[in-house]
């Protein structure tokens, strides 16, 4: 299971090809192109991106070495038209997302550029985790420090919360970060979802997530982190609910703000 770097970009269907890249002195070429159009799923209500094109297939880049030659990566892509979501995903850390959209973005159009960080309004991304089935990770950014947040409900019922944090694993920004939260806000006998606690999550900065959404009696899980999206899912079209609703929930929702 491999992690998509993520891009956006507009237009780009107007220039993409396999000859896009051919014959020009650049490290990435794209090797194969299919075109199909996506329907929304019944599941995915009110879905803002129907029949938008999807172009989807292989490319390789020529990373250089430290002494001189290079050697071949080759990974996949998919870009979609309408809401503009580009998923880049090799086996290796190396190309970085960047170099492989600034070697891209030197023979097309300015219009159509590729840029390698989204914008996403943070309410959005809170209303999508919040129709989620499970969150099995949520790190925040907050006044108090950065604390992954399904921790809190783990205290919830604790006799003693802090000395709780103060023997955990965590690191100690994490366990300060905890420490005044609970300080902060008071803890709840019982506890069902994070949003019940007294903290205001829409001016906290969503740092990386793991959620899990039901899709055909299977659990289809959605991470992500630092401009990346791994989808876990055990069929292809567990895996387009996943990206579906993550483009109308969080990217059209998103649509007004910068890239």
């Amino acid at each position: 299971m491999s992690s998509s770097k993520l891009g956006r970009s507009e237009n780009l269907d107007r220039f993409w090809s396999e000859q896009l890249l051919a014959q020009r002195e650049t490290n990435v070429h794209i090797e194969s192109v299919t075109r199909e159009n996506i329907r929304s799923l019944q599941e995915v209500k009110r879905y803002p991106y129907e029949g938008q094109l999807k172009l989807s297939g292989t490319f390789s880049y020529d990373l250089p070495g430290r002494r001189g030659g290079s050697h071949t990566v080759r990974g996949d892509y998919e870009y979609r038209t309408a809401s503009g979501l580009f998923l880049l995903n090799t086996q290796t850390d190396r190309p970085r997302a960047r170099e492989v959209f600034d070697d891209i973005n030197n023979f097309i159009s300015e219009s159509a550029e590729i840029y390698d960080s989204l914008s996403l309004d943070r309410r959005s991304i809170w209303e999508f985790l919040d129709n989620a089935d499970v969150i099995d990770k949520l790190v925040v950014r907050a006044p108090e420090g950065q604390y992954d947040a399904t921790l809190l409900p783990q205290l919830v019922g604790r006799e003693d919360p802090i000395t709780t944090i103060e023997e955990s694993d965590l690191s100690s920004f994490e366990k300060e970060a905890l420490i005044s939260v609970v300080n902060k806000h008071d803890l709840p006998e019982s506890l069902e979802s994070i949003h019940e606690l007294d903290i205001d999550w829409f001016e906290t900065s969503i740092e990386e997530f793991k959620a899990g959404f039901w899709y055909n009696k299977e659990l289809a899980e959605i991470s992500f982190k630092r401009g990346s999206l791994q989808l876990d899912a055990d069929i292809d079209i567990a895996k387009e609910y996943l990206l579906q609703l993550f483009e109308r929930d969080v990217l059209f929702q998103s649509n007004d703000h910068e890239l």
